[in-house]
């Protein structure tokens, strides 16, 4: 194994997002939710957009999908649907009170996931590390760089 400052920069950023994702997604079982649970409990929570396509459009993901998901967490209680009195066409999602109690807990792990990847640094290293990898975001992802999940 090649030492980490020869391997590729795509090659390690992509194996820590692996192993950070590996470990967020298990704090998440351990909590009864999913990460795809957290991504759209956390973009409803933002509230950055109009209707369901610009939410599926601010998660990144294709709006079927998001309407599945959408779907289960109405059953389950999560969030309520309603559709917009002047446009009808328009559908609006928002957390119940169980939504956004599940919401808080998921928002505490993954604020202990943020806290275990980066123990050992200092805070001036984390807001550094933090700009470098937004800095990097937006080389590759031009002006959809601060937008998605999680």
């Amino acid at each position: 194994m090649q030492p980490s400052h020869e391997e590729p920069l795509p090659r390690v950023v992509v194996l820590t997002a692996k192993a950070i994702r590996a470990y967020f997604e298990d704090a998440l079982a351990e909590a009864g939710a999913s990460l795809a649970t957290w991504v759209v409990l956390s973009g409803i929570d933002r509230g950055r957009w109009d209707n369901q396509r610009g939410l599926a459009r601010d998660l990144r993901i294709e709006g079927a999908t998001l309407t599945r998901h959408l779907d289960r967490m109405e059953r389950d209680g999560l969030i309520v649907r309603t559709r917009d009195a002047r446009d009808r066409r328009q559908v609006r999602a928002e957390l119940t009170a169980a939504g956004r109690t599940l919401h808080d807990t998921l928002k505490a792990i993954a604020t202990k996931t943020g806290r275990r990847a980066c123990d050992g640094l200092s805070d001036d290293e984390q807001q550094v590390l933090r700009r470098l990898l937004e800095q990097i975001r937006s080389n590759v992802g031009g002006d959809d760089a601060n937008r998605g999940a999680a």
